[in-house]
């Protein structure tokens, strides 16, 4: 990747019920709590955007949660 660059990181949790909440982090801070459930496939999607890649990003770790009223501790 190259700075200056758009990146597009997927998320994508299937097959879960109730559907899973997904979340974004960097650096282990929450960074996007934006998600999109298909009720019939009970799949959840998440595309989390940085539309411009800084020098900062560098090294940078990101991180997709995914947890639901199932589970005691989020899937990674």
């Amino acid at each position: 990747i190259l700075v200056g660059t758009e990146l597009n990181l997927a998320c994508q949790s299937t097959h879960t019920y109730p559907p899973a909440q997904l979340s974004w982090y960097r650096d282990n801070k929450l960074v996007s709590k934006n998600y999109d459930t298909i009720e019939s496939t009970k799949t959840t999607e998440s595309i989390y955007r940085i539309a411009k890649l800084a020098p900062s990003d560098n090294r940078a770790v990101y991180r997709c949660n995914a947890i639901n009223q199932a589970m005691d501790e989020p899937f990674s």
